[in-house]
């Protein structure tokens, strides 16, 4: 396999720029994942990967070399579509030995290739069908095994999943990661979904509106987000946000809505600065009578083992994940407790996270 090296990567098509000065590096047998919404950037980076589209500046490397000026065919890639892009008159074994025939391989090692990725995909008993005869996950099977038998240096996924009902989703997830693991392959995955991006990355690139909003290990991102988009965008449900003001000795957030959250450390920002404090919907808490953080339950949604509790917060909608221990009633007016150290602050102006002070 290869590393893939993405160098100030931008894309225009006449004179609106769509990507802007991309950066970030695959590693050898990693799995990276672009998430972000859609319209952010995403699939474009990735066609550019695959010499699908070409890069208006900067530079793409596949192990080591530049592939700028090399057609797609020449890069040694291989990339499973949201569409499956099967051919209905072909069976399953004539779709996965397609390209190698192509490739004129001897007719031995075409027919070696295509078992070997059948057994891998447990696509064995399903070679002589045709794609109409297989279900979803068994088609998107089938454009995996079309790729692997290339034995690429690189594969590229395009929102493989998105076509699948929720409990396959969960379970082709799970195949495409166990897939990765057994063929120490170098990936590169684009969804718009962020629970997908947490479950299967070793690393993610977040996008927003063609930029790159922060890089690093899903628990990175997810416990120190670099901006209020990282912060809204990774974790389900969101990133709760209350406006506010720095304290004036910097160890607290003075809320619009009346209260002040206390900090476990003196932040490096300007007292009375307009901040946006986040707090994670399980870090929100219920507490004893007597808090200083009151507010009014207005929603209950079960979830299965937990509970998504919607409070009102003068005005300020927040969501609470708990269990089913505390008998909780819509109307009812609770205390919130929360743990300093799961405060997030960011400065309101720019968005950027504001650090503690050293």
């Amino acid at each position: 396999m290869a590393s893939v090296h993405i160098r100030e990567v931008g894309k225009a098509y006449g004179t609106s720029r769509v990507i802007h000065d991309v950066s970030f590096t695959v590693e050898d047998e990693e799995f990276v994942v672009l998430v972000g919404p859609s319209g952010c950037g995403k699939s474009t980076v990735l066609r550019m990967i695959a010499g699908l589209e070409e890069i208006s500046s900067g530079r793409i490397e596949i192990a080591g070399v530049s592939v700028n000026d090399r057609p797609a065919r020449d890069r040694d890639i291989a990339m499973v579509f949201q569409n499956y892009a099967l051919y209905p008159h072909k069976t399953v074994y004539e779709n996965m030995a397609f390209s190698l025939r192509l490739q004129k391989r001897p007719k031995e090692e075409v027919d070696r290739r295509v078992r070997e990725a059948a057994a891998i995909l447990a696509l064995d008993p399903l070679l002589k069908r045709q794609p109409r005869q297989l279900s979803g996950g068994q088609r998107q099977r089938v454009a995996m095994g079309r790729a692997i038998v290339r034995n690429p240096k690189v594969f590229l996924f395009d929102e493989p999943l998105s076509n699948l009902d929720a409990k396959l989703r969960v379970q082709m997830r799970a195949e495409i990661r166990a897939l990765h693991k057994r063929l120490n392959a170098t990936a590169v995955y684009v969804t718009h979904d962020q629970i997908e991006a947490m479950t299967m990355a070793d690393k993610i690139v977040v996008m927003n509106a063609g930029r790159i909003e922060q890089v690093g290990a899903p628990e990175e991102l997810y416990e120190r987000p670099d901006n209020l988009f990282v912060a809204g965008f990774i974790g389900s449900p969101a990133m709760n946000f209350l406006q506010g003001t720095l304290a004036a000795d910097k160890r607290g957030v003075v809320l619009q809505a009346g209260a002040t959250l206390p900090l476990s450390a003196r932040l490096d920002g300007e007292a009375g600065q307009k901040v946006v404090a986040g707090i994670r919907p399980e870090n929100l808490g219920f507490g004893e009578d007597g808090s200083s953080l009151g507010a009014t339950i207005s929603m209950i949604e079960m979830t299965g083992p937990e509970r998504l509790v919607s409070l009102d917060l003068r005005g300020n909608t927040l969501v609470a994940t708990t269990g089913k221990s505390r008998p909780l009633r819509v109307g009812e007016r609770v205390p919130l407790t929360l743990n300093p150290a799961s405060i997030h602050v960011f400065d309101a102006a720019s968005g950027r996270r504001i650090s503690g002070m050293h």
